[in-house]
């Protein structure tokens, strides 16, 4: 894996390819988060989300994925600015 992990232009990223690659691979709408959690425990992090029909989804990745940083930013926005 590179890091930092190339950009992608969202207008041209074909989701629902990337659905289709891995069994584990979801694809869920900003709009419809309704709350999200990102945990980090022991050199792992887990982001908890719920959308507004009452699902929940959990993601989990180990302390070389350069996930947490990058989602931390949309974590405070989605959260209000509350530190996560």
């Amino acid at each position: 894996m590179r890091f930092p992990l190339p950009a992608v232009d969202v207008d041209e990223f074909d989701f629902a390819a990337a659905v289709r690659e891995h069994p584990t691979n979801r694809l869920i709408r900003w709009a419809d988060v309704a709350t999200a959690i990102l945990d980090r425990h022991f050199g792992k992090a887990r982001l908890s989300l719920t959308t507004r029909d009452g699902s929940t989804h959990l993601f989990t990745w180990g302390p070389a994925d350069p996930a947490a940083d990058r989602l931390q930013p949309i974590i405070d926005a989605i959260r209000g600015g509350e530190e996560v």
